[in-house]
């Protein structure tokens, strides 16, 4: 059960028909439990695209393919969208191997969600003036789109005008949320291109009679990724207002705030659920206790369902941009994240015995150890290298440890990191090297290898295309452990 093979597996695991229902989940802890009320989610984001927009790219796709408009495999795709739409189709178009699709976006999108199309083999094009264009401007980039869609070579699918994105909810969203419970009180849905409600709307209706449509908007002057304000809905012809009784509209901190408080719960989701949830706990707030029993079933509950249509995690520096910090955790030793950011490479490390090894080998030449033990600590013992071949191998001081009996370990201490290393950056970081480290071999040692890791990682990202830099793992305590050479103070 539930397995893809052969050929067209992929292409398989992708196709609603041949998967089962997606889950519908209950969220047994909200406001109007007392109520009597019962609120289900709907996870769309258990697509394989993880988005509701992945049914409406296949569906797109299907009835373009069946009416000749569109040839998979040599037509570029290219839509206006910044999100889900044109990704969906951008992976959906990479199982049949078709060409490499475009996307037409706003040139506000942030910089992840681009890199996130591109991930996708999605070419970009971006376009100035308002977010969220709408879909009746002649010169926004849904025209654009349009106009590009029409030229030979190109098919440009038309979310905003093409039926498919509402049959996409009769042939799929719809029935299986009527199959999956005996009756619904109350439905909701965001409004973006108006195909969910559209389509799942009308579908559940002619299911349950007496159910209420509610149409979840963005809140005007807001923004919500997916959603939009009314007044950029109204343009658009799919059959919305037939289906809607309901308008909820939504603020962008409330949609959000929602999103976390659901995502914290364990339903995943992002802010067009968390704003759909929020406009159903609007509508519902409005209800006394008449309107309520008007609304339970033969079970004597009002049953609700909301539609989830993605996930948070493409959206998540939006969070903290719209939310009070206070609704987040602290960051404790929150200063170092503006220190010792370098990789530390393990091919650096070196046991007391590979060094050793190391500084005995006659190819090897030209090689400092810096040693970054306290002053004292090093005029007391420091390593001898008069083993090692007759070549130039210099021992120099460059005192970081801050004791020189028992110095503070970094690692374990945020404010120590933070001194030793603005010190090491200082001294090391910049465009010439002291000790004439440049173009020589370079092994860091300190008392217990903590801060030698550092430099080393310092000099590697800094100038390791003229240096090469080594440190000792565990440090002089590890080289005396060991026996190696010493040379130590009477």
């Amino acid at each position: 059960m539930n397995v893809f093979s052969g050929p067209s597996a992929i292409l398989d695991f992708h196709d609603p028909s041949k998967n089962l229902p997606l889950p519908l989940v209950e969220i047994p802890q909200h406001p109007f439990a007392h109520k009597g009320v019962r609120i289900y989610a709907k996870m769309l984001t258990m697509l394989p695209s993880t988005n509701v927009k992945a049914l409406t790219a296949r569906n797109m796709m299907e009835h373009a393919i069946e009416n000749g408009d569109y040839d998979p495999c040599n037509d570029k795709i290219v839509e206006y969208s910044s999100g889900n739409t044109v990704t969906s189709l951008a992976i959906l178009n990479g199982i049949r191997g078709g060409p490499q699709a475009e996307a037409y976006v706003s040139n506000k999108t942030s910089r992840e969600k681009m890199n996130m199309l591109r991930f996708f083999n999605l070419e970009l094009t971006l376009f100035g003036g308002p977010t969220q264009v709408e879909p009746a401007d002649v010169w926004g980039g849904v025209a654009a789109a349009i106009r590009k869609g029409k030229e030979p070579g190109y098919w440009c699918p038309g979310q905003y005008t093409d039926n498919s994105n509402v049959d996409t909810h009769i042939r799929w969203t719809g029935p299986q949320i009527a199959s999956q419970l005996p009756s619904i009180s109350v439905f909701c849905a965001a409004v973006g291109t108006s195909g969910t409600m559209a389509g799942t709307g009308a579908y559940l209706r002619e299911r349950f009679p007496s159910i209420v449509n509610v149409g979840a908007f963005t809140a005007p002057g807001e923004h919500v990724p997916g959603p939009r304000p009314i007044d950029l809905v109204s343009t658009i012809d799919f059959p919305w207002r037939e289906v809607v009784e309901i308008y909820e509209h939504v603020s962008g901190v409330d949609a959000y705030r929602t999103s976390l408080e659901l995502s914290r719960r364990g339903i995943l989701v992002g802010p067009s659920s968390g704003l759909t949830l929020a406009a159903l706990y609007q509508y519902l707030s409005k209800l006394d206790d008449a309107g309520f029993d008007s609304l339970r079933g033969e079970d004597g509950m009002v049953t609700c369902v909301f539609i989830c249509c993605d996930l948070p995690f493409l959206y998540i520096n939006d969070y903290f941009k719209k939310l009070p910090p206070s609704l987040f955790p602290t960051i404790n030793e929150s200063d170092l994240m503006h220190v010792d950011q370098y990789i530390y490479p393990t091919d650096a490390r070196l046991s007391a015995s590979k060094a050793h090894m190391l500084l005995k080998c006659p190819s090897l030449r030209e090689v400092v150890i810096v040693d970054l033990q306290h002053a004292d600590a090093f005029a007391r013992s420091h390593i001898d290298t008069s083993f090692a071949p007759k070549h130039s191998i210099e021992v120099v001081n460059l005192p970081v440890d801050d004791d020189p009996i028992s110095p503070t370990n970094p690692f374990m201490n945020g404010s120590a990191l933070i001194q030793q290393y603005k010190m090491l950056e200082q001294l090391l970081g910049g465009e010439t090297l002291p000790f004439r480290l440049a173009e020589r071999n370079v092994i860091f040692v300190c008392t217990g290898g903590t801060i030698s890791s550092t430099a080393c990682a310092i000099v590697r990202a800094r100038h390791g295309s003229i240096t090469k830099a080594w440190y000792i793992e565990d440090g002089m305590v590890g080289w005396k452990e060991k026996g190696m050479p010493l040379f130590e103070m009477e």
